[in-house]
């Protein structure tokens, strides 16, 4: 079965600063109606040291939703992010994309472009990788108030309507 796109309705990611509002495995064709963009990427903010670059996105037919390769994204927001604290592997058979931090706790990411879905372990996938901030502590002064779930458990993004 061919491969699709997954789409996520914006799920934000890492520490607040950045989302991501796809997934793409590899580049698309042309034949399968994408086209695709390159937008610069300039970093405006002293807390991260992230180098200016280009970021392709894609849209299907008139969408305004973009597709970003999710390693591209990783790569082109490298100062926020430690890539070396990832491991990616594609798995054709079960349509499956994985993406799993190496760090002290393995957390994973499950892109099943069959069912179109992404699937975390953990909402701690998202912070797995970060870096930290050059200038600012976003965590100073912070008071737990409540917590809504004291167990952690995967979570799982379906395609978006429409």
């Amino acid at each position: 079965m061919k491969k699709r796109i997954i789409c996520l309705c914006t799920a934000m990611v890492m520490c607040g600063v950045t989302a991501f509002s796809a997934v793409c495995t590899q580049p698309p064709e042309p034949s399968n109606g994408l086209t695709q963009t390159a937008y610069p990427l300039q970093n405006l903010s002293s807390e991260y040291i992230v180098e200016d670059t280009q970021l392709t996105t894609y849209y299907n037919g008139d969408s305004m939703m973009p597709y970003v390769g999710v390693e591209a994204f990783i790569s082109a927001m490298e100062g926020v992010f430690d890539s070396s604290a990832l491991r990616s592997t594609v798995f054709e058979e079960d349509n499956q994309y994985i993406l799993q931090s190496t760090g002290d706790e393995i957390y994973i990411l499950v892109a099943d472009w069959q069912e179109d879905t992404i699937t975390v372990s953990s909402y701690n996938f998202f912070y797995s990788f970060n870096q930290d901030t050059v200038a600012t502590d976003y965590e100073a002064h912070i008071q737990t108030v409540a917590l809504w779930s004291t167990e952690d458990s995967a979570i799982t993004l379906q395609k978006c309507a429409g």
